[in-house]
C-alpha cells in the first residue's frame, strides 16, 4: 500500500516540477529567440536566407541545450521526489505498524485471561460441584477479573499515549510524603513475601512535577521490582535532587536483565526472556518511559552487582 502510495506522490512531485520546468524553459526560449534575432550580426554580404539558416541553426542548439537539461532535470526531480515521498510517507507508515502492532498485541492480552475466564465457567458447569470448589473457582476468576482490569487500564493509558499531546500537570509536592503514599497499598504483598523495603529519601526534599503521573511511574517501577524479587530479597526506593534534577530510584535484588533484553524493556508489550509470561502485561514500563519523557526527562535501567536498578531523571525547578 505505501510503496504505490510512494509511487503516486513521486509521480504527482515530479508532474508538478515538470510543468513548472518547461514553462520556465518555454519562456527562456522565446527570450533567447528574440535576444537571437535582435543581436545576431551577420556580414552584410551574406543573403537574407543564409541569415535565416543561421538565426535557425542558433535557435536549434538552444532548443536541443533546453531540452537536454529539462530530460536531466527530470531525471534528478523524478529521484529526489521518490526520496522526499519516502520520507512523507515514513512517519504515517510507522504510526500505523504501531497501530496494527497495538491492536494485535492489545487483542492477545485481553484474549488470555477471557480464555481462563471462560475455561473455568466451563469447567465448573460441567457438574454439580462442592460449595469449596465453587469458592475456589470464584476466586480464581475473580484474580482473572482483577488482571483483565489491569490491562484494560495499562491499554487506555498506552492508547492516550500514543495519540495525544499533553502536558505535564505540575505542583509542588514533598517527595517523601508521595512516595509513602505509593509504598503503602504494596506494603501486605511484600510483607507476606517477606521483601524488605528501604526508603533513602530527605524528609525536607519538595519537588514540582506532575505527582498523579509520578506515582503511576513509582507504582509500575515498584509492582515490577515486586514481581522480580525473590522471597526474603530487598527493594530499595530512593529520591534525591541532583543538580536541576530530581533522581527516583528502584532496586530490587535477585533478578538481571539479559543484555539482549536491555535496549527493549521499555518496549510496549515487551517481556524479557525470563519474564512469566502470567504477570504483567508487558505495559507498565513503557508508561514510565513515556512519563519521564512528558516532564522532559529520562529513564534507564541498569544491572547492578546485587540486582537491577531503575532511574528516572526529572527535570524540576
Amino acid at each position: 500500500m505505501f510503496r504505490s502510495a510512494r509511487l503516486k506522490l513521486t509521480l504527482l512531485y515530479t508532474l508538478a516540477i515538470a510543468a513548472i520546468m518547461a514553462l520556465f524553459s518555454i519562456a527562456l526560449y522565446i527570450a533567447i529567440s528574440t535576444a537571437t534575432s535582435s543581436n545576431t550580426e551577420v556580414p552584410e554580404s551574406v543573403t537574407p536566407a543564409v541569415e535565416q539558416s543561421i538565426l535557425d541553426a542558433q535557435l536549434a542548439r538552444a532548443r536541443l541545450a533546453l531540452v537536454g537539461i529539462n530530460v536531466v532535470g527530470w531525471a534528478v526531480v523524478a529521484s529526489a521526489s521518490y526520496v522526499v515521498a519516502g520520507r512523507t510517507l515514513a512517519p504515517i507508515e510507522r504510526a500505523l505498524t504501531r497501530q496494527h502492532q497495538f491492536t494485535a498485541h492489545a487483542s492477545h492480552e485481553l484474549r488470555t485471561p477471557l480464555t481462563v475466564i471462560k475455561g473455568e465457567i466451563d469447567v465448573t458447569r460441567a457438574r454439580e460441584r462442592s460449595p469449596e470448589h465453587y469458592q475456589q473457582a470464584l476466586e480464581r476468576i475473580d484474580a482473572e477479573v482483577i488482571h483483565l482490569d489491569t490491562i484494560a487500564s495499562d491499554l487506555l493509558a498506552l492508547a492516550r499515549m500514543e495519540g495525544m499531546d499533553e502536558r505535564a500537570e505540575r505542583q509542588r509536592r514533598n517527595v517523601a510524603a508521595v512516595i509513602a503514599e505509593v509504598l503503602n497499598p504494596l506494603r501486605p504483598t511484600v510483607h507476606e513475601r517477606n521483601i524488605g523495603i528501604t526508603l533513602v529519601v530527605s524528609s525536607d526534599l519538595e519537588a514540582t512535577l506532575d505527582w498523579n503521573r509520578i506515582r503511576h511511574l513509582l507504582t509500575n517501577l515498584m509492582d515490577n521490582a515486586i514481581q522480580h524479587t525473590p522471597a526474603d530479597g530487598e527493594i530499595r526506593i530512593g529520591a534525591a535532587r541532583v543538580g536541576k534534577n530530581v533522581e527516583f530510584d528502584v532496586f530490587n535484588s535477585g533478578s538481571f536483565i539479559e543484555p539482549d533484553d536491555m535496549p527493549h524493556v521499555f518496549l510496549p508489550f515487551y517481556r524479557g526472556k525470563v519474564s512469566d509470561p502470567e504477570t504483567g502485561t508487558g505495559l507498565g514500563l513503557a508508561l514510565c518511559e513515556w512519563i519521564a519523557r512528558l516532564h522532559g526527562g529520562t529513564i534507564q535501567a541498569r544491572n547492578m552487582a546485587e540486582g537491577v536498578q531503575f532511574t528516572a531523571r526529572l527535570p524540576t525547578d
